[in-house]
């Protein structure tokens, strides 16, 4: 759920500005005011279209990163290797084995 209070507090920044404008006209004297309406009335398409290309390419963007992160063997976190990762088990397997010539007293390559 840490995604989508992502993309709601970035659609939240995205509408600020329009947001504020119209504050902004709709405070001032109404003979001022009807220029700045017209202007925002002709801004409300570009940004319906900039917050539904975004909101589409967020989700082409997490289905892109849910496939990396299928592919990841790097970080991929198994029952059989005690350990966070597959290499951090790797190295900790490693140590074991050269700690354990040590203590036995076999030489080391």
């Amino acid at each position: 759920m840490q995604l989508m209070a992502g993309q709601q507090l970035r659609d939240a920044f995205a509408s600020g500005p329009l947001l504020a404008g119209l504050f902004i006209i709709l405070c001032r004297p109404w003979k001022s005011a009807v220029m700045g309406l017209g202007l925002s009335r002709m801004l409300v398409p570009a940004y319906l279209c900039g917050a539904l290309l975004a909101a589409a390419a967020s989700l082409l963007w997490h289905a892109e990163e849910k496939a990396w992160i299928a592919r990841d063997t790097y970080t991929k976190i198994e029952p059989g290797i005690p350990a966070v990762s597959r290499s951090k088990g790797e190295v900790a397997e490693g140590m074991r084995a050269q700690w354990i010539a040590i203590l036995e007293g076999k030489p080391q390559e």
